[in-house]
């Protein structure tokens, strides 16, 4: 599987001060096989300290959306929500900020030379201009 990562601070104030924080992790999966990965992240997955969430996003050129949720010591320690999402699909409510993302990117890729690479990495670059002379 290839993708990228972000992680997401939540924190919990009161007027005493902060009273919680925890994180969430999601993952915007492009390269993948499918249902395959799906089942071996449902079964495999472990929990992480202080992640209360960990959303997978497999990208998938089908129109398919689906889900599959998965909960560590009965919610207690966290869950594991993995998602196939088709670009430009109708956006299931609870990835609805990851799919505003990646429909962009999918279409800044789009519209860039070079297989999404930018016109930068489309020419050869000489060693002065790589330093910025």
């Amino acid at each position: 599987m290839a993708g990228v990562h972000r992680r997401i601070t939540v924190s919990k104030d009161s007027l005493l001060g902060p009273v919680a924080e925890y994180y969430t992790d999601d993952y915007v999966v492009w390269a993948h096989d499918g249902e395959q990965d799906v089942e071996k992240l449902c079964a495999h997955w472990p929990r992480a300290r202080d992640v209360m969430l960990h959303r997978f996003v497999l990208i998938s050129d089908k129109a398919e959306c689906s889900a599959r949720t998965r909960s560590f010591l009965l919610g207690l320690g966290g869950y594991l929500e993995v998602y196939r999402y088709g670009i430009a699909r109708r956006k299931d409510r609870r990835i609805r900020d990851l799919a505003l993302l990646v429909d962009r990117a999918w279409e800044i890729a789009r519209e860039t030379p070079a297989a999404g690479m930018g016109a930068r990495w489309a020419a050869p670059v000489s060693p002065a201009e790589a330093a910025g002379d």
